[in-house]
C-alpha cells in the first residue's frame, strides 16, 4: 500500500520528474518511474490529490498534445498587445510624418513668396529671432 502523504521535498521531485518527461505520459509510467528513480511508492489516486503534482502533469500532457499551456497563453496574450501596440504607433508616426511634410511644404513656399516681399522677409526673421530665444 502507498503512503498516504507526500513530503514537500517529495512533491517538489516528482513535480521536476514531470516537467523534464520526454516520452509517452500516463499516471501508470508517471508511478513506476517516481519508484525507480526517486524510491517512493505511491498511486495515481494520490498522486492526484496534490494540486502541484496534478498541475505539472496536466501541463506536460498538453505540451505533448501540442496544447498551449497556460503561461504560453499569458504570454501570446502580451505579445498580441505589444503588436497592436506597435500597429498603432506605426500609424501614428505616419501620420505624424505626413502632418510635418505638409509643414515644411508651407514653410518652404512661404520662403518663396518672401523672397520677392521684403516685409514677410523682415517678418519671418522676427519670428525666427524670437522661437531662438526661447
Amino acid at each position: 500500500m502507498a503512503a498516504p502523504s507526500l513530503s514537500t521535498q517529495q512533491i517538489r521531485k516528482i513535480e521536476t520528474l514531470i516537467q523534464v518527461w520526454q516520452s509517452k505520459l500516463t499516471w501508470h509510467h508517471l508511478v513506476d518511474r517516481i519508484e525507480i528513480e526517486l524510491n517512493i511508492k505511491t498511486t495515481r489516486q494520490t498522486l492526484n490529490t496534490y494540486n502541484s503534482i496534478k498541475r505539472a502533469y496536466d501541463i506536460k500532457k498538453q505540451e505533448f498534445r501540442g496544447k498551449p499551456t497556460p503561461e504560453f497563453i499569458k504570454f501570446t496574450k502580451s505579445d498580441l498587445e505589444a503588436y497592436r501596440r506597435i500597429i498603432n504607433l506605426e500609424a501614428e508616426n505616419k501620420i505624424l510624418q505626413q502632418q510635418v511634410s505638409r509643414q515644411l511644404d508651407f514653410i518652404r513656399q512661404i520662403a518663396i513668396q518672401s523672397s520677392n516681399n521684403p516685409l514677410l522677409t523682415q517678418l519671418l526673421n522676427k519670428v525666427k529671432q524670437d522661437l531662438e530665444k526661447k
